[in-house]
């Protein structure tokens, strides 16, 4: 089982809010591990990422920004700057379970500040799921009292609370998103939710406990690791024919064999144990036997090993 550290777009598919995985595409990674296939998509959305938090804060008036809690001292300096892979560990119980998310982006004072003020997760969402998205705030008045958060579907909310969950400073995270290629980017907001951010680190850590660490696989769904699960144990039925009763006779003989090996490897080792110690005693590099030798002298590396190789056998086996 591979300890990999849970993702972001994982811990919302632990929480059944991933339209695209559920937690058998989890287990499943860590348990059978392959060489995942880098899609088209998703290749395309990395590349637009960069471009699409650009334009949209391009566009977008900083006094949004300062309505969503930046400072206003930050209004002339403020910028943003790629994500990285951010962890966070999960410990209950002595137990820990380890989780990670990247954000695409974060809102800073200056270039020379690292502290995030707000973080970014932007979204390539052509012509699908539209209506699951309201609230922009190209379509809001740039007024407290009117402001209202962002709906956006649970998947993507869950993904920006892991992003939040790195850094409790931070209470907003900006969503710019591209419905289509001819269209200017929306930008989107949600806010920080401890409960239900208490709510995935629980969902987590036991979903950790019970499948990752207990190796047990979890409820079956309709994800893509429990398909290729079922087609992979259905080809390995089938290439298994029934043990016949000489083949259980032989199995039993081998456990038995391998019960009587092991009794006389540690017998040997005793033996072995107590023909080192005569050797360190006396002080030499092994034993003499007539013209025969036992070695036991260092290597090039100052390391002993007993060697029978200067032994003649026939001197002590008649």
């Amino acid at each position: 089982m591979d300890l990999i550290p849970l993702g972001s777009t994982e811990q919302n598919a632990i929480m059944g809010t991933n339209t695209y995985a559920g937690p058998w595409e989890v287990f499943s990674r860590r348990a059978y591990p392959q060489d995942e296939e880098d899609k088209d998509h998703l290749r395309m959305g990395r590349m637009i990422e960069p471009f699409l938090i650009k334009a949209a804060l391009s566009t977008l008036d900083p006094e949004w920004l300062v309505l969503l809690g930046m400072d206003p001292d930050h209004l002339e300096t403020w910028t943003w700057k790629p994500g990285k892979s951010e962890f966070v560990d999960i410990t209950k119980d002595g137990i820990t379970c380890p989780l990670r998310s990247t954000c695409d982006g974060k809102i800073v004072a200056s270039n020379r500040h690292q502290r995030p003020l707000m973080l970014i997760e932007a979204k390539l969402v052509i012509y699908s799921d539209s209506d699951l998205w309201s609230y922009p705030l190209s379509a809001q008045q740039l007024h407290p009292d009117t402001m209202r958060e962002s709906v956006i579907p649970a998947m993507y909310y869950d993904q920006a609370q892991s992003h939040l969950m790195r850094f409790p400073e931070v209470q907003v995270c900006l969503l710019p998103v591209l419905f289509n290629y001819t269209s200017k980017p929306e930008v989107y907001w949600v806010a920080r939710n401890n409960d239900r951010i208490a709510e995935m680190q629980k969902a987590c850590w036991e979903f950790w406990v019970a499948h990752i660490l207990g190796e047990t696989p979890p409820v079956r769904d309709a994800s893509q690791g429990m398909t290729q699960y079922l087609a992979l144990q259905e080809a390995t039925n089938e290439m298994y024919a029934p043990a016949t009763d000489r083949a259980i006779d032989l199995m039993e003989a081998f456990y038995k064999t391998k019960d009587e090996q092991v009794a006389v490897n540690s017998k040997l080792d005793g033996i072995t144990n107590e023909l080192k110690k005569m050797v360190v005693d006396a002080g030499g590099w092994g034993l003499a036997f007539g013209d025969s030798r036992l070695n036991y002298k260092p290597n090039k590396n100052g390391q002993r090993r007993l060697s029978t190789k200067g032994l003649r056998r026939d001197c002590f086996i008649k």
